[in-house]
């Protein structure tokens, strides 16, 4: 299970895909922390993310809550799947972008403790 406490920071030092360039839009709602919740823009290029909050809508963004985020971000649900569960919210240009930025490998362990 993963929680996350600081969006922001987990975006910015988080790996994304080389040679991507991409930019999203999402809005995260988070009843727990106050300080998750608003509307982000991620850009993406050389592998590092760049994220700044924003307070007016430049485009439409993604909607999320926090646990949806969660998922999204550590790649154990794609943006496409979220979206089709009706738990990611958005434009599908936007919802694209995200499965982009977000792509990888489903995260797995080895289950011998």
């Amino acid at each position: 299970m993963v929680r996350p406490l600081d969006v922001a920071a987990a975006l910015e030092k988080r790996g994304y895909p080389a040679g991507l360039t991409e930019s999203a839009t999402f809005e995260i709602r988070d009843s727990l922390i106050f300080g998750n919740c608003g509307r982000y823009h991620l850009e993406v290029a050389r592998s590092r993310g760049n994220i700044s909050q924003i307070e007016q809508v430049v485009e439409a963004p993604a909607r999320m809550e926090i646990g949806t985020f969660a998922s999204l971000f550590t790649g154990h649900a794609s943006a496409r799947a979220l979206w089709r569960a009706g738990l990611l919210h958005g434009e599908e240009k936007m919802i694209d972008r995200l499965q982009r930025i977000f792509c990888g490998a489903a995260p797995w362990m080895p289950d011998r403790f």
